[in-house]
């Protein structure tokens, strides 16, 4: 299958770095579920839409390709290439965004990613009604990122505690809360500040299992030639 906008690399999901984290002793996870904008894990993305703010014009793309993510966040092992497994929305310009700001910044871009689910008749559906939110992220483009990075960390920390895996730079801070939720905050060009949760995996999975079974679901009850 071609490849479509495969701005995903390897869809990014939460701390993508080549440094190793270091974890450290933490006195746990957040004992809620940390959720983007308060939109569950799975949604589709008519049911997202709920808890989005107004007057925001979203692009949209397909997911091209997919790959693990482990428990910080990292992907890894690339699952499936040159699969279109699910879309992503996205609105990357101030124009696109209406001024939209996160913990009082302007945001330079926001994405929420989806994998395809199954439809009435089996086969992968990647419409408004259909699809599942497995990733979020937010982005923000500063003057002075270290005093903008600083600044957001002590906002994330009061809100779910003291992170439970920084990476040796303090660059990248990782967030678990319950039913293997996570948020993490990355200085990667961008400030980027990431949602997902462990259940991503299934998701990936069983979007690949439905797009594997249209083969046998176009050739239906067919006994010809045999």
């Amino acid at each position: 299958m071609k490849k479509i906008a495969c701005l995903l690399l390897t869809l990014i999901l939460l701390v993508s770095c080549c440094a190793a984290f270091a974890e450290e002793t933490a006195s746990g996870a957040y004992e809620k579920p940390i959720l983007f904008r308060g939109i569950p894990w799975g949604s589709t993305w008519e049911e997202a839409q709920k808890y989005l703010p107004e007057g925001i014009e979203y692009s949209l793309s397909a997911i091209c390709r997919m790959s693990r993510v482990d428990s910080y966040m990292q992907f890894n092992d690339k699952l499936y290439n040159d699969e279109q497994l699910g879309r992503y929305y996205y609105a990357s310009d101030s124009k696109k965004l209406n001024g939209m700001k996160v913990a009082g910044y302007a945001l330079s871009g926001l994405y929420l990613y989806f994998a395809g689910t199954s439809d009435d008749s089996g086969y992968l559906a990647m419409d408004e009604t259909h699809g599942a939110l497995l990733y979020a992220e937010y982005r923000i483009n500063a003057h002075n990122y270290d005093a903008v990075f600083k600044d957001l960390l002590d906002k994330l920390t009061s809100l779910y505690g003291d992170a439970d895996v920084t990476n040796d730079k303090g660059t990248q801070y990782l967030w678990y809360g319950a039913d293997g939720t996570m948020a993490s905050l990355a200085l990667r060009g961008d400030i980027l500040i990431r949602y997902g949760f462990s259940g991503a995996d299934a998701l990936i999975e069983q979007a690949h299992q439905v797009l594997m079974n249209k083969e046998v679901l176009d050739a239906g009850n067919s006994t010809d030639g045999l």
